[in-house]
């Protein structure tokens, strides 16, 4: 092996591997071996046809691992890009001695995984736009426009109004500690987004996600159709129930959700069906997803049940989703008019003061 070869190894596990390179190795990877190429070739021709980055120094990693008589599976989880289900794929079609099926079955699940992640994104777009713009509107008057105000408030020199004694408290406490404030937010925002990778606090947001009014409807939408994709694929693909659902509770991204099809897991390897199980959490998998899948059960046709299901929960959260907007905007259009609402007051009373004394 050259020594080029080894310093190209060197960082095969560091970087981030991109959603759509890892469809690229499925269906890449696929072609080559139901060509009857062999997965040393194979890996070979993708370093090959790849440009420089994380996903080309994995593919180098993963020939000289395969040379050496490693498995697919265990390169792959030697590697933090891949996820439980993505490499429950890869075991399961070592095992089973059908490694192109598997890649089949995964790439069409990375390829819904990846479809719902771009519609959640381009349908919140809007709303986060209007968020960031309330945010620039209030900074920027704070910043810009409530000093010259409270000047000309302040050489009136008449008895301020309520709203106005407001407005030259902000104006006062932002001039005197906004750059503290500022600090104090972005140190907030940092400890906020560490604090996230505390077991206990991951629950209460996990918690709040699926209870809250609005957002817990998304959250519970967007679980049930991850549980739904994964299931019609697995089922699809011939693996064990008991297992299917523990690849499942590995892809649930909500800790309450992950925990129910734990428990539901347990309770099928007991020889408890799946609807069954599912009653114990009506909270998260209503009366009809549950339905459904009994009708699956009693039919034989569990993988045409989580189908059907993917199809109408996706449905669902993506016309919720869409109605985000029209629920934001006015939220939001409000708070900025009361702010302006309250500004015009602060101003116009005084100015109303002085012109009635001179009256």
């Amino acid at each position: 092996m050259s020594f080029l070869k080894k310093l190209g190894s060197v960082n095969l596990r560091g970087g981030k591997i991109k959603d759509e390179d890892k469809l690229n190795f499925a269906q890449g990877l696929k072609l080559l071996i139901n060509s009857g190429i062999p997965i040393q070739e194979a890996l070979q021709t993708l370093v090959i046809q790849t440009g420089p980055g994380a996903y080309r120094d994995f593919l180098v990693w993963a020939q000289e691992r395969v040379e050496g008589g490693s498995s697919l599976y265990s390169i792959c989880k030697g590697n933090k890009n891949f996820d439980p289900v993505f490499l429950n794929f890869i075991k399961v079609g070592e095992e089973t001695g059908n490694l192109s099926q598997s890649l089949d079955f995964l790439f069409e699940w990375l390829d819904n995984r990846q479809k719902l992640k771009k519609e959640i994104s381009s349908v919140t777009l809007y709303p986060k736009i209007l968020v960031v713009f309330a945010i620039i509107v209030g900074v920027g008057l704070t910043i810009f426009i409530l000093p010259g105000i409270v000047g000309v408030i302040e050489g009136l020199n008449v008895e301020p109004f309520i709203a106005t004694r407001i407005l030259l408290a902000i104006s006062s406490f932002a001039k005197e500690y906004g750059v503290y404030l500022v600090v104090g937010l972005a140190v907030l925002g940092v400890l906020f987004f560490f604090s996230l990778r505390i077991p206990l606090v991951k629950r209460i947001i996990d918690l709040l996600a699926v209870r809250l009014p609005v957002i817990g409807p998304l959250t519970r939408d967007y679980q049930l159709t991850v549980v739904s994709q994964v299931g019609f694929t697995l089922y699809s693909s011939g693996i064990p129930a008991s297992q299917i659902f523990r690849i499942i509770t590995e892809a649930s991204s909500n800790y309450y959700y992950r925990q129910s099809m734990a428990q539901i897991t347990e309770s099928i390897e007991k020889g408890t069906s799946p609807s069954r199980a599912m009653r114990a959490f009506p909270h998260l998998y209503p009366a009809s997803f549950v339905s459904v899948i009994g009708v699956g059960e009693k039919t034989g046709t569990l993988d045409n049940s989580f189908s059907y299901l993917a199809q109408f929960c996706q449905a669902r959260l993506f016309r919720k989703t869409r109605l985000l907007p029209t629920i934001i905007e006015p939220a939001l259009l409000l708070v900025i008019g009361l702010a302006i609402a309250f500004i015009a007051l602060a101003i116009i009373v005084p100015i109303y003061d002085i012109t009635r004394g001179i009256k």
